[in-house]
């Protein structure tokens, strides 16, 4: 099993950018998924992240993984 820096590094490499850009970019695209007020979208964060909190990239991208083998998904 890869940790998250072991797989933002694989990415990174992938697409020839620094880790640090790829972490950037996954937060920025968090933050706008988090400012989408869509009704479903919102009760989907709320499974996803508690209300009022703020996830780190790598606690959700972990927080995801852990829903989709909850739902049989992976």
């Amino acid at each position: 099993d890869m940790n998250f820096k072991e797989i933002v590094g694989k990415i990174a490499e992938i697409y020839g950018v620094t880790p640090q850009e790829v972490e950037m970019q996954m937060e920025e695209a968090i933050w706008e998924a988090m400012g989408n007020n869509d009704p479903m979208a919102q009760a989907l964060w709320e499974k996803v992240i508690p209300i009022g909190h703020i996830p780190s990239v790598e606690s959700f991208v972990f927080r995801c993984a852990e829903l989709l083998r909850e739902h049989n998904v992976c």
